[in-house]
């Protein structure tokens, strides 16, 4: 006779807003990223400040408002950085598609 096994839960883990303002972590596709090292962190209080405290040491030493100043500039640098990647990617779409067009129209082959 066999027994029945649970169906298990889904264990994954919200993310927590806090852990932007404490230790520049932000939600990135469901998981935790950290925006000092554009590492992925797994999505637990524990786990990410463990992260901060090995990875980032000197950021970690310093004072409160200091280092929420710090993350504040690098998650400005973090948007800044990903908004410039999608509009380069936009534009070089554009290109593509123009040389194409213009290479199909020409046909001086």
């Amino acid at each position: 006779m066999s027994v029945a096994k649970k169906a298990k839960k889904d264990s994954g883990r919200s993310f927590q807003e806090a852990l932007t303002e404490s230790f520049g972590v932000i939600e990135r596709n469901g998981k935790a990223f950290c925006i000092i090292c554009t590492e992925s962190v797994v999505c637990r209080t524990s786990s990410v400040r463990r992260h901060f405290n090995t990875n980032h040491k000197s950021v970690a030493k310093l004072g409160e408002t200091e280092k929420k100043e710090f993350l504040q500039v690098q998650l400005r640098k973090y948007h800044s950085h990903s908004v410039s990647f999608c509009d380069y990617l936009s534009r070089t779409n554009y290109v593509i598609n123009a040389i194409s067009n213009f290479a199909v129209s020409s046909k001086t082959w």
